[in-house]
């Protein structure tokens, strides 16, 4: 899953009932949160670190590498908030790296990540989260004869999630899926890209838009063993 966080200046590793791994983007507008429910790490005492995404991500790469020969698995051990050693293991090779704590980096959830409540927002259940990372690629092409396309306007409808530049109707993006309530907000486009990097994964099995009026948003993905999401705050509306 090292597509999910790709943005991210660093991410934090806990082990906390399952293994979770969050992070925040460098302009403080978008949240990251993986879980994965552990049953033998449920008596574990809570531990964690923070660590580069670069150099998560170059490991992370390295056990999908076509050079790794029968790829076994991958272990990791932590020492609270001072490293985290990954062992790679494949038929003919292990790799062993430790990477070392990030003092500055991000300990605990944001604050207004805590206060959020998605409960009674606008949800749609999209029917193929594949299509979502379309969203970027249609938005991001129209910039070359737009002048300007962001913020993006996503609204929750009765047969799934629009999408428009704010104040432009010739472009309009629909992703069709089944909706509870409607509520609108605005989505950058630099997060609409970190939000849809992961949507065309093989092990994805549903993706959920959550939408609070005129304020924040969250990307939910399922996939076997546990979920990804994405809470993202509401683009800021430019002046006219």
């Amino acid at each position: 899953m090292s597509k999910a966080f790709d943005g991210l200046d660093e991410v934090r590793i806990q082990i906390a009932e399952g293994l979770r791994i969050f992070g925040i983007n460098r302009v403080s507008t978008a949240y990251y949160n993986m879980f994965i429910p552990i049953s033998s790490l449920y008596e574990i005492e809570e531990s964690g670190v923070t660590v580069s995404t670069k150099s998560f991500s170059s490991l992370l790469n390295l056990a999908l590498s076509d050079y790794l020969t029968g790829f076994k698995n991958l272990s990791l051990s932590i020492d609270n908030d001072s490293h985290a050693t990954f062992t790679i293991t494949g038929k003919y090779t292990q790799i062993e790296e430790t990477l070392i704590h990030v003092t500055t980096g991000i300990k605990t959830e944001p604050p207004q990540v805590r206060t959020l409540n998605f409960s009674r927002a606008a949800k749609c259940e999209v029917q193929s989260p594949k299509d979502y990372k379309l969203v970027y690629k249609h938005f991001d092409t129209i910039q070359s004869f737009v002048n300007n396309v962001e913020p993006i306007e996503i609204k929750v409808v009765s047969t799934g999630v629009e999408l428009k530049p704010l104040r432009q109707v010739r472009h309009l993006h629909k992703l069709k899926g089944k909706s509870k309530g409607e509520a609108k907000s605005l989505v950058s486009l630099p997060n609409i890209k970190l939000t849809s990097e992961v949507a065309d994964l093989a092990g994805i099995n549903g993706l959920e838009i959550y939408v609070i009026n005129n304020a924040s948003m969250k990307f939910k993905y399922s996939f076997n063993s546990g979920f990804i999401e994405y809470v993202v705050s509401r683009a800021i509306e430019p002046e006219v």
